[in-house]
């Protein structure tokens, strides 16, 4: 071990040491009678906030020890040599930190250490053991991911001896900038977990929670914002398939806690705590953190397939237990209250519409976290448990979400009306701005639903103006600016989701001078060049792009094979405007001919989407800023509420998610799905469909000629297509995102007789479920879906799943 090793070792174990004696400290303190005092208690009162911002030291010197060597390109340590190359800028190699299990593990910890940290700051408004309590659940959850952090070091000699990360993380500048928005926004909701925690263990809610709560809850919600839409303007930006948003189980992740961040957020507000909002905010806070943990476990432990995740790793077990850490004893002291007294409002409602119409505000809310968790989380149980793979695509998330984001604009526009404003807007302006915006798209759009989003978002942004004071300075009021804001933009952004759906997409080889037609967009190919740059092979297509005969500019994409690592990355060249995106993506490209595959899609507002979230991050600053304390009323001591009323509250909650996520996800045994489309140019030039094969038994296969499992599955297959050809067993090949040159080598190769559609972009695979190569389909002879295997085919599954089949 190398002193740059050990050094950073110490660092570590610095940290989790100052974490461990902080925890330790504060949770003395905390468990000390109120009136007690002496030496010993006054000591552990200072020693456990100061071990916290040490810990926080320690990591931040961890990591600055880590940045020095990445960017003078260190020897002593591996890390550096496995994530970083001779001629890597530095930006991409200070960015590289996190581009890696171990790295993104050190900055999550000083994430979590920084946040430790502050809160010894700004908890000092709480009681003095109820802050104790905080940061002993701080001080703990450092301390539980500073042994994570040990065990997948950085500083090891093991840490050089993983996989290179993915090309994607060193393609783009936003990478410099997601992960750590993310990070921070994640870690900054271990406050509100905390004080959960402490307010269930003491089972009443003191002086300043609610306040603390809300702002730690808006720091995060602001983060988690940024870091969401820059996550989404990443894949759309350089994954080059056109979306945004692929519902893939790592992004879902990502967005639970975000959702439960934002219920929470219009519940300890100073003008939505109408209803059960007592209860509301003890549950809330702690789902936050704890949907983190799993956010933790879902991208880190290899259960799920995405380009988002990291590999697989050894930390899957410690993880679990982490989470189990985590939820358990949170869980724990939610439902063991003693008192049947409630937390406030947790009793019969007194709060009329209002709070009635706040409670479904949450309810929804809470309704449509559980729905994306059914979908992210279900299929891979279900794998676990039976073996079949289940998968649920954007279709499903569309069709069970839809209800509940209509109702969440509905209860968007009785914003003003539910925030208890002295004065609330009289509602005949926003109307006839919603029925005006309403009739306008109908009139030119001809669609029901984009129409209805648009006038509600019309009255929404109309009805939530706010009203300037009376006064001097003649401003609106912060919070009331800053929730307009954040509204104005979740309206928008419903407004450019729905008119994304009118797009126009085409798919054309071209030869140069040759045009293809999206709509009114054209683009026509002017060459096709291709070059070595920096160790990947670039083709470069150049296109005119135009529109009613007027030219729009020239797009450049791109197609980008990495040989280190078998990949190939589109590049699309993307012309932003007001009404629509002009979005270019080169699929393949043939220097000796110079054709290029290309796709054009026009797709309408998605500037507006980036510039709602824009406008939300903004309203969550304004409504954030210092201003003028006012004077904090003296309020009573709340209890928590009982085990009953908590045990039916998320039951209710819970139970109907998971009925909805069942019916929706597994396919019914009596009415089998019908197999998804599959046509396409082949390998060999021909067209092939799978419509075609009506009335054969069809296997079709999923491979990639950089798939090392695809090996030994291929003669397999290629023996079953042959014992069963006169059976009516016929085997299709889906050929996914590879070059067309190795692709037919391999094939050759290992002597495949079977057709394989060309899947460039992988979107064919997607729409049949596909998360990893290789993976294997049965279709019956009625074209319908009947079995699925992931990974490389066995002997046992073609007898005892296939052969049935044939022969039935």
């Amino acid at each position: 071990m190398t002193g740059a090793m050990l050094a950073g070792t110490a660092l570590l174990v610095l940290t989790l040491t100052a974490a461990l004696a902080g925890a330790a400290g504060c949770g003395i303190t905390a468990r000390a009678p109120a009136a007690r005092t002496g030496h010993v208690l006054g000591h552990a009162a200072r020693l456990g906030p100061r071990a916290l911002v040490l810990s926080a030291v320690a990591a931040a010197a961890a990591t600055a020890h880590l940045e020095a060597a990445l960017l003078r390109g260190s020897d002593a340590l591996p890390y550096v040599s496995r994530v970083t190359a001779p001629d890597m800028p530095a930006y991409y190699r200070a960015t590289a930190m996190w581009s890696a299990l171990e790295g993104s593990l050190l900055l999550w910890l000083l994430a979590l250490a920084a946040v430790a940290a502050l809160a010894t700051a700004t908890t000092r408004r709480l009681e003095p053991r109820h802050r104790a309590a905080v940061l002993t659940v701080l001080g703990a959850v450092v301390s539980v991911f500073g042994v994570i952090s040990l065990l997948a070091s950085p500083f090891t000699t093991a840490a050089g001896a993983g996989g290179a990360p993915s090309p994607l993380l060193r393609d783009h500048a936003a990478m410099g900038v997601h992960p750590p928005l993310l990070y921070a926004g994640f870690a900054a909701l271990a406050v509100p977990y905390a004080l959960s925690v402490a307010a269930s263990a003491g089972r009443r809610l003191p002086r300043g929670w609610a306040a603390t709560t809300r702002a730690w809850n808006l720091g995060a919600w602001i983060l988690l914002t940024a870091g969401v839409a820059l996550g989404a303007w990443w894949s759309y930006a350089v994954l080059g398939w056109g979306g945004y948003w692929a519902w893939d189980p790592v992004e879902n992740a990502s967005l639970l806690p975000w959702l439960a961040s934002t219920a929470l957020l219009h519940t300890v507000g100073p003008r939505t705590r109408g209803g059960h909002w007592g209860t509301w905010a003890v549950v809330l806070a702690g789902l936050g953190f704890v949907l983190v943990v799993l956010a933790q476990l879902v991208t880190r432990s290899g259960i799920v397939e995405s380009v988002h995740a990291f590999t697989t790793s050894a930390l899957g077990p410690a993880l679990a237990v982490t989470l189990g850490v985590v939820t358990v004893p949170w869980a724990a002291l939610l439902v063991r209250g003693r008192s049947p007294t409630g937390l406030p409002g947790s009793g019969p409602a007194r709060h009329g519409l209002r709070g009635a119409a706040l409670d479904a505000q949450r309810t929804i809310l809470t309704v449509v976290l559980v729905v994306v968790a059914v979908g992210t989380l279900l299929p891979t149980a279900l794998l676990l448990a039976t073996g079949e793979r289940f998968s649920v695509g954007p279709p499903w998330y569309q069709r069970t979400l839809a209800p509940f984001a209509l109702l969440l604009l509905v209860l968007l526009a009785a914003a003003p009306w539910l925030a208890g404003r002295p004065r609330p807007p009289r509602p005949l302006v926003p109307a006839a701005a919603g029925a005006t915006a309403c009739c306008a798209v109908g009139v030119v759009v001809r669609d029901p639903v984009l129409a209805a989003v648009a006038g509600l978002a019309a009255f929404t942004v109309v009805a939530g103006a706010p009203p300037l004071r009376h006064g001097r300075a003649r401003v609106p009021d912060r919070r009331t600016a800053g929730s307009w804001l954040a509204h104005t933009g979740v309206a928008l952004g419903a407004v450019a989701v729905v008119a994304g759906s009118h797009g126009s997409v085409q798919e054309g080889v071209l030869a140069p001078g040759e045009t293809l037609t999206a709509g009114d967009t054209t683009a026509t190919l002017i060459h096709l060049d291709r070059r070595d740059d920096a160790g990947r092979d670039v083709a470069e297509a150049e296109l005119l792009l135009g529109r009613d005969g007027r030219p729009l500019g020239t797009a450049r994409p791109e197609l980008r094979w990495y040989p280190d690592h078998a990949t190939m990355l589109a590049g699309p060249d993307i012309h932003g405007g007001a009404v629509d995106d002009v979005y270019v993506t080169l699929l393949d490209a043939d220097p000796a001919s110079g054709a290029a595959t290309v796709r054009l899609a026009v797709t309408p507002l998605v500037g507006w989407l980036w510039a709602a979230a824009a406008l939300a991050v903004a309203g969550g600053l304004v409504a954030g800023a210092p201003g003028r304390r006012r004077t904090t009323p003296r309020v009573r001591l709340h209890r928590i509420p009982s085990t009953p009323a908590s045990a039916r509250l998320l039951t209710l909650l819970i139970v109907p998610g998971l009925v909805t996520g069942l019916v929706g996800c597994a396919p019914a045994e009596d009415e089998p799905s019908p197999a998804p489309p599959l046509a396409g140019e082949g390998l060999d030039g021909g067209r092939y469909d799978v419509a075609d094969l009506r009335g054969s038994v069809v296997l079709v296969a999923a491979w990639a000629s950089w798939c090392a499992p695809c090996r030994d599955e291929l003669p397999l297959l290629e023996d079953a297509a042959q014992r069963h050809e006169d059976d009516g067993l016929e085997v299709l090949g889906i050929n996914v995102r590879d070059l067309p040159g190795p692709a037919r080598r391999f094939a050759a190769e290992h002597d495949v007789s079977f057709p394989s559609v060309v899947d460039r972009r992988g979107t064919l695979s997607v729409a049949w479920g596909l998360r990893g190569l290789p993976a294997t389909y049965l279709v019956d002879r009625d074209g319908n879906l009947v079995a699925r295997h992931p990974g490389p085919v066995t002997e046992e599954w073609i007898d005892t799943v296939v052969v049935p089949e044939v022969r039935r």
